[in-house]
C-alpha cells in the first residue's frame, strides 16, 4: 500500500489544479486576452527574468528609423558628389527626355527625386 501513495498524492494534485483552473476560467481568459492585446500593440510583456516577449518589435522599430536615416544620408552623399554633367543626366532621365538634339526646357518641374528627398543640389537638406 505504501507504494501508491505516491500515485494517490499526484492524482489529488492534478484533481486540485484542474479544480482551480475550472474555478478561475474566465479570469485565466481575460489574463490571456490582456496579454495577447499588449503583444498585438507592441508592449513587452515579461515574465520573470527569463522571458520577455513583444520587445522585439520596439527594437525593430528604432533599427527602421535608423536605416532610414542613413538612406537620406546616402542619397545626400550621393547627390553632392555626383558632378554637374552626371546630375543633369540624372534630371534628363527622370524627365524622360534624354534626347541629345534638343535639351528639356523645364527640368526641374518635371525632376522629382531631389524633392521626394527633400534635397538641394548643393547637398543641403530642403
Amino acid at each position: 500500500m505504501d507504494a501508491w501513495v505516491p500515485l494517490f498524492q499526484t492524482a489529488l494534485w492534478i484533481a486540485f489544479l484542474l479544480s482551480l483552473g475550472r474555478i478561475f476560467r474566465p479570469e485565466i481568459s481575460d489574463l490571456r486576452t490582456a496579454i495577447r492585446d499588449r503583444l498585438r500593440k507592441g508592449a513587452p510583456v515579461k515574465f520573470g527574468e527569463w522571458l520577455e516577449l513583444g520587445g522585439i518589435q520596439q527594437e525593430v522599430r528604432d533599427l527602421r528609423g535608423q536605416i532610414d536615416d542613413l538612406s537620406q544620408r546616402v542619397a545626400v552623399l550621393f547627390l553632392s558628389t555626383m558632378s554637374p554633367t552626371m546630375y543633369t543626366n540624372l534630371r534628363k532621365l527622370e524627365s524622360g527626355h534624354f534626347d541629345l538634339s534638343s535639351p528639356p526646357t523645364d527640368l526641374s518641374a518635371s525632376f522629382s527625386i531631389s524633392a521626394t528627398l527633400g534635397i538641394s543640389r548643393s547637398g543641403a537638406l530642403a
